[in-house]
């Protein structure tokens, strides 16, 4: 019985990880509360939600049986787990201070469900605490993991190849979700009379099924880094390397198609760590950098090919990008440099809500606004008035977001529960780089969290994330 229940465990996280970000399906959403203030001044009306809605609901129905399982799996084993402080204590603190901004929240509504166009309120952000724990408890049994990682990687290669397919026909101008022969499935039946037709969100973008292509770069530093990873770790031969390869080259595919910046930084700083740790071995090792190198290579050529030119023409306005980047940056440190339109312009226009987003957290360092109530509380009126274009939802950045509507304890007990995996983790990368089952784990989570200075927080992604940092934690614990 007790294989059972682990078996069972092990396959939704596996599930979770690899089919979770393909989710995709029209929902009718009820506006309460807060939403209303950013769709109407009614009480209450309805919108549709695409990205976000199913997912949530799968992830927290998914949640609800692992944490059954565990339960299940703690009556029929008598060997209990043994867990250090420097992880429970993190841990309960976060959960305690994102119960507390939950319960004091001013939109209590939307901080246990979530802002209608993300969907990560209260009980979906515990959900990413359940996957943690089930995590946990899945890598603290060595044979347990070992047999689990194949089927990880198998649903993490389906998964990613599906994703790539979808974001780059979206970038070639043939989106997928405008195919009829998927509208049935897409469109739930009480809906087709208010949606005949389902059109793209962005043209000749590549946005896949994680709703912006800011996204696409949150997912591939988790999954694209993985496998990197894994391919440099050199132990698999034949067809799973075959196979590392074209996940590697069909998702590097979909990160240049898609233009995130984010990602592509996030995963660059996680590889030059490993490259780094990995120096003494570059003689017997340097065969598998050139060709994981060649791989990425010909998949950028690929693309340019499939777009004719869009590689180039997007290097060319990067360069564009670049020198202007070299003339406003040093404009921030000059006097009133905060008010110039260049600098709130950089990063994408983010520059300008992190400068607002600042004073708001004076106000939460120790209980937050409530999960997902970023948007009620942000100065709106004051955004518009020094440029911003639309409503802003998000920080655009994972340590604001957390400080601001779950608190500054929290961001303090979520740093050190992670880099305090982290850096068991990276100091067995440096031991012998990277060949053990620890160094995709740790390079993905380190790749995110370095893409968390300009993303959010949503959940196509994160449900990885915090499955990666507790298949850490547990091997952490092994020794």
């Amino acid at each position: 019985m007790l294989k059972r229940i682990r078996n069972y465990k092990a396959a939704i996280l596996i599930l979770i990880a690899g089919i979770l970000p393909l989710v995709v399906r029209y929902s009718i959403v009820t506006l309460i509360g807060g939403d209303t203030v950013s769709f109407s001044p009614n009480k209450v009306m309805y919108t549709y939600n695409y990205f976000d809605a199913y997912k949530a609901s799968v992830l927290m129905t998914t949640a609800v049986l692992l944490l059954a399982l565990m339960l299940a799996e703690n009556f029929y084993d008598r060997k209990k787990l043994k867990v250090r402080p420097s992880l429970w204590i993190p841990l309960i603190t976060y959960a305690a201070a994102l119960f507390l901004s939950t319960a004091l929240s001013d939109f209590p509504y939307n901080a246990v469900w979530g802002f209608t166009n993300r969907m990560e309120g209260f009980f979906v952000l515990f959900s990413y605490i359940i996957l943690f724990v089930a995590a946990y408890t899945l890598a603290s049994g060595e044979d347990q993991l070992k047999r689990a990682i194949p089927q990880l990687e198998a649903f993490m290669m389906l998964g990613a190849a599906l994703v790539s397919i979808i974001g780059l026909l979206q970038l070639w101008g043939n989106d997928p979700f405008t195919w009829r022969i998927f509208y049935h499935v897409l469109v739930p039946g009480d809906m087709r009379v208010f949606l005949p037709v389902v059109e793209s969100k962005f043209i000749r973008t590549a946005y896949t099924t994680l709703s912006n292509p800011n996204y696409v770069g949150s997912y591939c530093s988790l999954v694209l880094t993985f496998f990197m990873v894994s391919f440099l770790g050199g132990k698999e031969e034949g067809k799973r390397r075959i196979f590392y390869g074209f996940t590697i080259f069909i998702l590097t595919a979909l990160l240049i198609g898609s233009h995130s910046r984010a990602g592509m930084v996030g995963i660059a700083a996680a590889m030059v760590i490993v490259f780094v740790m990995d120096i003494r071995n570059i003689k017997k090792r340097y065969k598998d950098w050139l060709l994981l190198l060649a791989i990425m290579a010909l998949s950028a050529a690929f693309l340019e090919a499939t777009t004719g030119g869009g590689v180039s023409r997007w290097i060319a306005a990067m360069g564009g990008r670049f020198e202007w980047f070299r003339n406003t940056f040093p404009l921030m440190f000059a006097e009133n440099g905060m008010q110039n339109e260049d600098v709130m312009n950089m990063g994408s226009g983010r520059m300008l809500i992190w400068k607002l987003t600042l004073p708001m957290m004076k106000e939460t360092v120790l209980v937050g606004n409530g999960p997902d109530t970023f948007l009620f509380h942000y100065p709106q009126a004051k955004y518009m008035e020094m440029g911003g274009k639309a409503f802003v939802a998000k920080p655009h950045n994972l340590y604001m977001q957390i400080f601001v509507n779950i608190g500054g304890i929290a961001l303090a007990a979520f740093l050190g529960l992670v880099f305090g995996i982290l850096k068991r983790a990276f100091r067995r990368l440096g031991k012998n780089a990277p060949s053990s089952l620890f160094d995709p784990f740790a390079a993905a989570a380190f790749a995110y969290m370095v893409t968390g200075l300009f993303n959010d927080s949503v959940v196509s992604s994160a449900p990885i994330f915090w499955i990666f940092l507790g298949i850490l934690a547990g091997m952490n614990e092994r020794g």
